[in-house]
């Protein structure tokens, strides 16, 4: 538990650090970061809600492109199946996240940096639990490269000087 803490820590302060890319090349960089996604990935995640007890789940992904959409389709170890689509290049979309109470938010792209074949991308949103009614902020962190896929989940209180907390790690490598 202590190596996984630790190896959740590193990869938030790694990627706080990225550049905010708000240049002329952000909508270049984030359609990088959507074709490097194209193929087939098998992985594993973890979450653990702030007070909940760590779950670790296996999943598989086929991202495939077709007239400028990204279409992604993921399955579980537990059978269930989602999917995805995003215009490629897109700066802001709309995407239905299944624990909050909002049918769709909007996620937008805060940064995106490419270095050495790896693209870095931050996008952020907002939503509401369905229990408490609490609104959270929410950021995430997705990092790509030929054969590494890594992506990470934090939430803070909405408008809230608090730090984001990690709750949602996944990572891939592609088949």
């Amino acid at each position: 538990m202590t190596k996984f803490i630790a190896f959740l820590l590193l990869g938030l302060a790694a990627s706080i650090g990225f550049a905010d890319d708000h240049g002329p090349d952000i909508a270049s960089c984030v359609e990088g970061h959507s074709k490097l996604q194209v193929g087939t990935w098998e992985g594993e995640g973890w979450v653990a809600p702030l007070g909940a007890q760590l779950n670790k789940f296996g999943f598989s992904s086929e991202i495939t492109e077709k007239d400028g959409m990204i279409l992604s389709n993921l399955t579980n170890s537990a059978g269930n199946k989602f999917s995805n689509s995003w215009a490629v290049g897109s700066l802001s979309r709309e995407t239905e996240v299944s624990w909050v109470e909002e049918k769709t938010v909007t996620q937008t792209v805060d940064s995106c940096v490419e270095q050495q074949g790896v693209f870095r991308i931050q996008e952020s949103w907002t939503g509401t639990l369905p229990d408490s009614g609490a609104k959270l902020d929410s950021i995430v962190q997705t990092s790509v490269s030929e054969g590494l896929y890594w992506q990470t989940l934090a939430s803070k209180p909405h408008g809230s000087d608090m730090p984001f907390s990690v709750w949602w790690v996944n990572s891939a490598t592609r088949k």
